[in-house]
């Protein structure tokens, strides 16, 4: 599954975001909840993109502090 590695929120995203608009399109959504589950989708992207670029500092700091102790 080594394939899949960095593109599982980019997935899950993209599915959230086909839902609300076809939940929407075919009147099951009405415009609030089709909006919501749009910004969550775009969200868990942004939260997820920010993670790829933060994690690796926020390891380098906790070896950091872990040394320290």
């Amino acid at each position: 599954m080594k394939w899949l590695e960095g593109k599982k929120t980019w997935i899950g995203a993209g599915l959230l975001a086909v839902a609300a608009v076809a939940g929407y399109w075919f009147g099951a959504l009405d415009g609030t909840v089709a909006t919501a589950m749009l910004g969550f989708a775009l969200t868990a992207v942004g939260l997820g993109d920010k993670a790829d670029r933060y994690v690796p500092q926020i390891l380098a700091a906790l070896d950091n502090l872990r040394a320290k102790k």
